[in-house]
């Protein structure tokens, strides 16, 4: 069952969707405490309280995607906030709704509180200290993309791919790091810092570039005339604009 088939069931407050959740989403789920709690009970008892609070959640929340809103509860505690995509609002531990009010100048989303709302809180003193009794929540504009990032790392297919990480970026880390003194700066300032890595980056790809371009240049030529031809031609003007060339002198 899909997504959103599952979440229509939430809507509808019947108990299959709890079954579908489980059956679809509980290995993931139950990974997640057991690889921290190293405990069978207490990982159990974990993902039956995200079940829990996904049951409260859903509704008013439509979360897209529903396995990245699920692990999210099953790491935070239940004193947490929810950010509803369908309606672009953040729900409270109360079940109440912070609209969106601003985007500020760091590129984060404020969804703010009813102060009239707030004040009446029970709660209140777990939320906000705020003498306007205004509860601000940030959510940065590419959160939605981390999320789904975050969720990809579950499927099959990222596994697999996250596994080649040692072939190419890792490796691409521990030569920054051997040949190009990534392991200490000498500069100061974030500004200054990252001027400086994108430099040493920079060479690294033209490294990669000039690597690539002379072993196109100077492969072995097939058993075809036509590329025999071609091979003389990208090679014989190389050899011949060196220096020491004691065999074209005499030609």
């Amino acid at each position: 069952m899909d997504d959103s088939a599952i979440i229509e069931l939430f809507f509808a407050r019947s108990e299959q969707a709890i079954r579908e959740l489980d059956d679809k989403y509980g290995k993931v789920c139950y990974s997640l405490p057991y690889n921290i709690l190293n405990c069978r009970q207490d990982a159990e008892e974990c993902v039956n309280d995200a079940y829990l609070g996904t049951w409260d959640a859903i509704p008013p929340a439509r979360p897209n995607p529903l396995l990245a809103f699920l692990c999210r509860i099953v790491r935070n505690p239940w004193w947490s906030y929810v950010y509803d995509e369908y309606y672009d609002c953040v729900i409270c531990p109360e079940y109440r709704i912070l609209s969106y009010r601003t985007t500020n100048r760091d590129g984060y989303r404020e969804y703010c509180s009813n102060p009239t709302i707030c004040v009446q809180c029970p709660t209140r003193h777990l939320c906000t200290k705020s003498k306007s009794f205004v509860k601000t929540v940030l959510r940065h504009i590419w959160k939605g993309y981390e999320e789904l990032a975050d969720d990809a790392r579950y499927t099959p297919e990222y596994k697999q791919l996250y596994a080649r990480r040692k072939e190419t970026i890792e490796r691409v880390f521990a030569d920054a790091k051997e040949k190009h003194a990534m392991r200490y700066t000498v500069y100061r300032g974030l500004a200054q810092v990252s001027n400086w890595v994108r430099l040493k980056f920079a060479a690294m790809n033209l490294k990669k570039l000039a690597r690539w371009k002379a072993r196109k240049r100077f492969a072995p030529p097939s058993s075809t005339p036509s590329s025999y031809i071609l091979f003389l031609i990208n090679v014989v003007p190389c050899l011949a604009s060196l220096p020491d060339r004691p065999f074209f002198d005499k030609l």
